[in-house]
C-alpha cells in the first residue's frame, strides 16, 4: 500500500485529509509541526509528503532541506500545501525541487489525490472519488 505524510499544523485540515486518502486506499501518517514529519518521514519512507510551509516551530521549507539533504530521502516526491502564497517561502520550495503546490482555499480534496496519484503512476485510487 502506498502511504502520505501530512506535515501541517491545522489539526483539522490534517484529519479531513488524512481520511479523504485513506478512503483513496491511501496509508497515512500526520504530523503537526516539521520536527515530527522528520521522525516519521526517517521511520516510514512516505511514498508522498504533504507540507505546509507556515508551521509554529519550523517552517516547511527547513523540513524540505533537511529532506533533500538525506541521499534515502531526497527523491520523495513532495505537494507544498499552504494557506497562504508567500513568494520567498515558495520559491525557496521550489529551489528545492518540490514537485506540486496547491492552495488551501483553492483545491478540492479530488484533486489531492489526484495530484498524489500523478506522483504515483503505477498506483490508482482504489475508490470513486468522493464530493469535496
Amino acid at each position: 500500500m502506498k502511504s502520505v505524510l501530512i506535515v501541517d499544523d491545522d489539526p483539522m485540515f490534517r484529519e479531513v485529509v488524512r481520511m479523504r486518502l485513506k478512503a483513496a486506499g491511501y496509508q497515512t501518517y500526520v504530523a503537526a509541526g516539521a520536527d515530527a514529519g522528520w521522525e516519521l518521514v526517517k521511520a516510514h519512507r512516505p511514498d508522498v509528503v504533504l507540507l505546509d510551509l507556515i508551521m509554529p516551530e519550523a517552517d516547511g521549507v527547513s523540513f524540505l532541506r533537511r529532506l533533500r539533504s538525506d541521499p534515502a530521502l531526497a527523491p520523495t516526491p513532495v505537494i507544498v500545501v499552504s494557506g497562504l502564497s508567500f513568494m520567498a517561502l515558495t520559491k525557496a520550495a521550489e529551489q528545492l525541487g518540490i514537485h506540486s503546490q496547491l492552495i488551501k482555499s483553492r483545491f478540492t480534496l479530488t484533486e489531492l489525490v489526484q495530484r498524489v496519484t500523478s506522483l504515483l503512476p503505477d498506483r490508482a485510487p482504489s475508490v470513486v472519488p468522493i464530493a469535496s
